[in-house]
C-alpha cells in the first residue's frame, strides 16, 4: 500500500507500508499518518498493523523462546 502525505510545511512524501490485513482502505481513502517532527520522511500509518505488529510477533518468540530454554534448563538441572 502506497501513500502520499504532506507535513506541516506542505512538502509530499510518500511511504509504501505493508499490505494491511485488516484494513478496508481504497484508492483515495483519507488516512492518518504519524511522523516524528524532525523525520517526516519516515512516515507510518496510525494503523494496529502498521505500528504494533512487529513488537508482537517478536515479543511472542522472546517469549516462547525463554520458555523453552528456562524448561530445559530446568530439565538438566534436576537431573
Amino acid at each position: 500500500m502506497k501513500v502520499e502525505y504532506k507535513d506541516a510545511s506542505g512538502k509530499t512524501y510518500k511511504t509504501s507500508g505493508a499490505p494491511l490485513m485488516f484494513g478496508d482502505f481504497k484508492h483515495g481513502d483519507v488516512v492518518e499518518v504519524l511522523y516524528l517532527t524532525g523525520h517526516p520522511e519516515e512516515g507510518r500509518l496510525n494503523t494496529w498493523e502498521e505500528l504494533y505488529m512487529m513488537p508482537v510477533v517478536f515479543g511472542l518468540f522472546f517469549l516462547a523462546f525463554f520458555s523453552l530454554f528456562r524448561l530445559l534448563l530446568i530439565k538438566k538441572i534436576s537431573f
